[in-house]
């Protein structure tokens, strides 16, 4: 088909125009609109589309496109009419270029696909009607949103007009065909379907205008809600549970928001304070008020309360009713506790026990708490104004007030006691602490004072002294400087040895140690410790006064224990000598059984009658020595007090005469012996003898330390002890005494050798000139007859000795000594022997036997009482020994006496005999005999035993 022929065809359609090319156009423009309208219903849209998102978009206007160009109005072969004009350009106006851009290329492609005479014009159409939508995107400067129908409209004339134009591009004069043609239904239509189809978008760009605020505004309460520095929280109004809550929220309570949403605001109320939420939330809902504020506690989810202040409102759901409440919540746990501290502050200022006085730099009163209305009488409204001077009328003591003002103010505080007066003029004692006070740049502007009354502390105080006064130890107060602050007179004379201080003044030594030593790490520690100087010995014991040393002060106890000292040595060596005297009467015990058979067997021998001279010579000097060595066993004895006394009704004077008339015979010419005495008896209860041999023990000490001559002193006295009295020696008991001194002008005795004094065998004396024995005697010689001994010495001055014996209050009567008839000692009766030493059995059985008697000798006890059993009858008298093993001679009394009572006995023993004597003789008819005994005593006892019919003699052979 050429061109002319196509001309006649459309000069055909337009001569026969009707409503078919409106009814067309229509039709398609329809098709659009539903398109249009569909597109709106999907969400493919929105403000912030991503490139993927705006390629969806772009795709599906350009399907729109297709669908809208599949369906077009035909005009002749190759040339049809759709709506794509204003799709594009209503898409390049309000979808941008991107997704505009898809539907060109979609929508261009379909339209060369479709090719025909009009491909060019419809191709050059989509880009311009394009391009004009994006054209006028550009140069308009409201929002999208705010196009009205009008503009619309004229965009749509003017897009569509430009779009006729290009009408011109059509091939072989079809142009002005087709302009007459679609001109005016083009004109007709296409303005009023972009207006449609703008209005559609319109609303959708106000949309997700609305929807882009609304989630702008839901970021921004988001970001709110969650970053806010308090807490929010949102509830449900029917069951109180959260809906939603901030961390701000959680972390006050200790929650995660998960959990929180467990949960309702009652759970976390604490329960006194549930109530008042209720009330005004009920309030609320109901209109009474349209929102509240309170303050409550809840409790954290540890277990603490936290105090919060709440702004609570409703939020309203589509039909106005109440469906949220939401809170802005502040914790104000510190600012409650803050104002609880300050509370608590002024409370105390009010109910403190000491008055608190604040003053200006004139000490004019601003301040005056309750207790010091209490403590001073006035009033606070009283006080104020007034100033310190005039109302309390202070009294510092020795220091005036202009100078503890004075020194006040160069110090910024002061501290001390001072007497106030109260509003009746009675002075109290205070005890006060001022403190200057000053502003931030240190500029004074007032003072205030603390003031303690301690009027009954000093009342206390003044008494306390008075006892501490009267304590008959040492008793010194340090504060914590180690100052004296207390002391009392028995103290006072004990620091003047040890330490020279006074009171006010620091104590750092105590003797020649620093007081550190002496001052307990702990304060249960608090121990006795010795202080030893100037020849005086002290103990001290320390403890701090409150248990904190280091804030607090110490109380120290001291105690002059020289004379407590005194007698424990005196006390350590009595029991030294007593242990010594143990030692040496076993000693004695196996001596005299040695010394037993020497002396028996020596005697036998002396009965030989074919001795030589030179035999009975060497047989005397043996007896001799053993006698000489019976001497010093006595001697040991004496100092064990072991040894037997015959102790009587004694009156010292008449003996001490006689021995002083004896000594002035004996001793060197040199030496002058002295008596000094009152005109009274001093009649002790003493054996005699064992006194003569004290005295002469100690005459002998006296001639050896004064080898140049001197005096020799007895005196001669009596005193009375009283219960509450120290005696001169520290084991004498309250009562009567009588005292024998002997004292002589010799060299003395050194310090070293007074705790050995009375030791046995200690001697001073060169070898082979003493035993050591003389004083040992002496002490055990005291001793026995219940006296003590004391000694006072001084080097190259002399020495006395101070006997003491008890004064005799009652006489009590003893058995008299036994005398034995010597005249005849032989015999035929038959004697048991009862020995555990061997040599000694042996020597007496031969002694016996030599006399003529029958001698049965056993080893013990036992064997004597089997003996017994079998010949009692044939058995005279029983020689036993008091200490053996299995059965021992006390014993073995018992048994005979028992058994059998017509048996007499005789006990023999080296050991001494003081102790069980009072038991022999009460046992029955028996006497005993002491080893070593010469064979005329045992012999002669022996026979006085069987010589008695009636058994009535006992007593005792020495």
């Amino acid at each position: 088909m050429n061109v002319n022929s196509i001309a006649v065809q459309l000069s055909a359609i337009f001569t026969l125009f009707n409503y078919a090319s409106l009814t067309g156009l229509l039709g398609n423009a329809i098709l659009l609109l539903a398109l249009g309208a569909l597109y709106d219903t999907l969400p493919v849209r929105s403000r912030h589309a991503n490139r993927g998102r705006q390629f969806l978009i772009g795709l599906f206007v350009g399907l729109i496109g297709v669908v809208i160009m599949l369906n077009p109005w035909p005009l002749t072969a190759g040339i049809f009419f759709d709506t794509r004009s204003v799709l594009l350009s209503v898409s390049g106006l309000f979808l941008g270029w991107f997704p505009t851009l898809v539907a060109v290329l979609i929508t261009g492609s379909v339209r060369i696909v479709q090719g025909g005479a009009g491909m060019v014009t419809g191709v050059t159409v989509i880009v311009v009607c394009a391009a004009l939508g994006l054209g006028w995107r550009r140069i308009r400067t409201t929002r999208l949103a705010d196009h009205t129908i009008w503009e619309l409209y004229g965009f749509g004339m003017i897009v569509h007009v430009v779009m006729l134009l290009t009408m011109l591009t059509l091939p072989g004069g079809n142009a002005l065909p087709v302009l007459r043609i679609i001109t005016l239904p083009v004109m007709l239509i296409y303005p009023v379907v972009t207006v449609l189809l703008g209005l559609v978008l319109v609303r959708q760009e106000r949309r997700l205008t609305t929807t882009a605020a609304l989630r702008e505004s839901e970021e921004r309460f988001r970001a709110v809600f969650e970053q806010a520095a308090l807490g929010v929280s949102m509830s449900r109004t029917d069951t109180g549970q959260f809906v939603r809550v901030n961390p701000a929220f959680c972390a006050m309570v200790g929650y995660t928001q998960e959990e929180m949403k467990a949960l309702t605001y009652m759970d976390l109320t604490y329960g006194p304070d549930l109530q008042e939420d209720l009330d005004k939330t009920r309030r609320m809902l109901a209109g009474e008020i349209t929102e509240f504020k309170m303050e409550k506690r809840y409790r954290h989810r540890e277990g603490h309360l936290i105090w919060v202040r709440l702004n609570i409102a409703p939020i309203w759901d589509a039909i106005s009713e109440p469906a949220f409440t939401v809170a802005v919540i502040e914790d104000i746990t510190q600012a409650k506790e803050i104002d609880q501290r300050l509370r608590y502050q002024a409370h105390l200022l009010q109910n403190v026990s000491d008055a608190i006085l604040s003053t200006d730099l004139d000490f004019r009163i601003n301040l005056w708490n309750r207790a010091a209305e209490s403590i001073y009488g006035w009033s606070e409204a009283e006080a104020l104004g007034k100033t310190v001077k005039e109302l309390l009328k202070p009294d510092y003591g020795k220091v005036n007030r202009e100078e503890v003002v004075a020194q006040f103010f160069q110090d910024g505080v002061w501290a001390g006691e001072v007497i106030q007066h109260d509003r009746q003029g009675v002075p109290i004692h205070i005890s006060s602490q001022v403190t200057l006070l000053t502003d931030d740049a240190g500029t004074p502007f007032g003072s205030v004072g603390v003031n303690r009354n301690i009027t009954d502390r000093v009342r206390i105080q003044r008494q306390m002294q008075q006892i501490v006064e009267s304590v008959p130890e040492g008793v010194i107060l340090l504060d914590s400087d180690y100052r004296l602050t207390l002391i009392n007179p028995v103290a006072e004379t004990q620091l003047a040895v040890l330490a020279e201080v006074q009171l006010g003044q620091r104590l750092e030594r105590l003797g020649d140690h620093p007081l550190s030593e002496f001052l307990p790490p702990r304060p249960a520690e608090s121990l006795w410790r010795e202080i030893a100087h100037a020849s005086r010995i002290y103990e001290m014991a320390a403890r701090p006064v409150d248990h904190d040393a280091n804030h607090g002060g110490w109380v120290l106890v001291l105690r002059d224990v020289t004379e407590d000292r005194e007698r424990q040595r005196y006390q350590q060596a009595q029991e030294r000598l007593v242990t010594v005297g143990q030692m040496a009467a076993g000693i004695a015990h196996d001596f005299n059984n040695i010394m037993g058979v020497i002396v028996l067997y020596a005697q036998m021998l002396q009965r030989s009658n074919n001795l030589l001279p030179k035999q009975t010579v060497q047989l005397s000097v043996i007896q001799d020595q053993a006698q000489h060595a019976s001497n010093l066993i006595g001697q040991i004895l004496d100092f064990s007090r072991r040894s037997i006394m015959s102790r009587s009704t004694v009156d010292l004077l008449p003996l001490v005469k006689e021995a002083a008339k004896l000594l002035e015979r004996t001793l060197p010419e040199n030496i002058r012996v002295k008596l000094t005495y009152s005109e009274r008896a001093f009649i002790v209860k003493a054996d005699p003898t064992r006194i003569q041999q004290a005295l002469m023990n100690l005459a002998l000490n006296a001639r050896d330390a004064m080898p140049n001559g001197g005096t020799l002193c007895y005196a001669l006295s009596s005193l009375t002890i009283g219960p509450d009295e120290t005696p001169p020696v520290p084991d004498m008991a309250p009562g009567k005494w009588v005292c024998l001194a002997v004292s002589d002008t010799g060299a003395g005795i050194e310090p070293g050798n007074l705790a050995h004094l009375f030791e046995p065998f200690f001697t001073t004396k060169e070898v082979g000139k003493g035993t050591g024995l003389g004083l040992a005697q002496v002490y055990g010689i005291v001793k026995q007859h219940d006296g003590t001994i004391g000694v006072e010495t001084a080097v190259g001055v002399g020495t006395t000795f101070f006997l003491y014996l008890p004064a005799l209050t009652d006489v009590p009567q003893h058995p008299p000594y036994f005398e034995a008839n010597l005249a005849n000692l032989s015999g035929h009766e038959t004697l048991l022997l009862a020995e555990d030493n061997d040599a000694l059995r042996e020597a007496v059985a031969d002694a016996m036997s030599a006399l003529g008697y029958r001698v049965v000798a056993v080893s013990n006890g036992v064997q004597a009482l089997d003996y017994l059993t079998e010949q009692s009858g044939q058995v005279d008298l029983v020689l036993s020994d008091l200490i053996m093993p299995e059965m021992g001679g006390m014993e073995l009394v018992d048994q005979v006496r028992l058994a059998y009572p017509w048996v007499k006995m005789a006990i023999m023993s080296g050991y001494p005999l003081d102790e069980v004597a009072g038991q022999l003789q009460k046992a029955g008819l028996l006497a005993w005999i002491t080893k070593p005994f010469v064979m005329s005593d045992l012999a002669g006892r022996v026979r006085a035993l069987l010589d008695d019919p009636l058994g009535e003699e006992r007593g005792l052979i020495r």
